[in-house]
């Protein structure tokens, strides 16, 4: 079982006149010229075992002046995984994977369908460590929250939903003490005549005895 990857690099230069040509070991040598953009499209394929939320990789700049190697440069950066949903209508026989990215959770596009009426969610919440969590799911209309089977919210919509990444709304949010592995999260959300105006997130509790970042060497 292996996981692919793909992703792409952009990068912008205002400096130097654009030239490519061959390279040692086949590889492209791109002289950006002033005010030229590029993008570099890679694939990148890790063994089924490497199963992480977020991969921390380097990309490497080496900067050439007349045959000899001046600059190196390394930027590192991170490719963050989407979110693997089984979303339902309606009628919630019928449940069909989907890819998200981010926090919005459009479970009424990805059922392909824009009835009134209430759609389903289900995915695997995976915690590193036992800590305290909170779990929000911000809307303006009614919605239910359950994890592990067992009904943890069930509101009806909240006035003061916003569409936030830190909170949701009072009473659309839960703080509890979560287990380390993995959890079955489910979110129902009721559709009105608009599209689904629905987040859903996990973040840290509102009370911290310890503000701020602690950075410790390794």
């Amino acid at each position: 079982m292996w996981q692919k990857l793909d992703f792409s690099l952009y990068f912008y230069n205002s400096v130097v006149f654009a030239v490519v040509s061959a390279g040692e070991n086949g590889m492209a040598v791109w002289t950006p010229a002033a005010g030229e953009s590029r993008i570099w499209e890679m694939v990148g394929t890790a063994e089924g075992t490497l199963q992480e939320s977020a991969y921390s990789l380097q990309l490497k700049l080496t900067r050439l002046h007349n045959g000899a190697e001046w600059t190196v440069l390394r930027v590192p950066f991170s490719l963050v995984r989407a979110h693997g949903w089984l979303v339902s209508g309606l009628d919630r026989t019928a449940e069909q994977p989907v890819w998200i990215s981010g926090n919005r959770v459009r479970l009424d596009e990805a059922a392909g369908s824009q009835t009134v009426g209430w759609y389903t969610g289900r995915t695997a919440l995976h915690n590193p460590l036992d800590r305290e969590v909170c779990l929000a799911v911000s809307a303006p209309g009614a919605v239910r929250l359950k994890l592990d089977g067992r009904t943890e919210l069930d509101r009806p919509g909240a006035e003061d939903a916003l569409p936030v990444y830190h909170r949701g709304a009072d009473g659309q949010r839960i703080e509890l003490q979560l287990s380390a592995g993995i959890h079955e999260l489910e979110v129902e959300a009721l559709r009105g005549q608009e599209p689904l105006e629905l987040y859903v997130l996990t973040v840290a509790p509102a009370e911290t005895e310890q503000p701020g970042i602690l950075l410790q060497p390794e």
